[in-house]
């Protein structure tokens, strides 16, 4: 009977370490993704001056293929971990995604989107006049001091 408990915990231990690890890594994941597509959407026109420009073909196909890995890797996270698939080797990393999602959206409109301020920002400090000298005299073009 012991014996029979035992594996029962082992099988559960073994699913939930599975599906919070799997489900870590996809969240991960979109936390990247979400930003990138954003930029994406709105036609890489939403980011201000900066001291690093790719050339726009460039720096569209490293946010397509950005995007294009965090979809290959979500869907491979998603996998049972071996083969064939039974119940007691199921990813539940779906699961666990989805209890994360609903308790986030339920704390939000219970609670967050009173409450929530957003964090504090500085602009004197954040001001991009405020570079640094050494840096160079960048004030939003590609110009650089010689």
């Amino acid at each position: 009977m012991s014996d029979h408990i035992y594996r029962w915990v082992e099988l559960i231990v073994y699913s939930a370490f599975n599906a919070i690890i799997s489900a870590s890594v996809v969240t991960l994941g979109l936390s990247y993704a979400m930003p990138i597509a954003i930029n994406c959407l709105r036609g890489r026109k939403m980011l201000g001056p900066r001291p690093f420009v790719l050339p726009e073909a460039f720096a569209w196909i490293a946010n397509l293929l950005g995007i294009a890995y965090v979809i290959v890797t979500t869907v491979l996270f998603l996998f049972p971990p071996e083969l064939p698939v039974t119940g007691s080797n199921m990813n539940y990393c779906i699961v666990a995604f989805a209890i994360v999602i609903i308790v986030s959206t339920f704390q939000w409109f219970v609670d967050g989107r009173k409450n929530f301020k957003g964090p504090r920002v500085d602009l004197e400090v954040v001001h991009l006049d405020s570079l640094d000298p050494a840096v160079g005299n960048f004030k939003g073009d590609d110009r650089r001091a010689a």
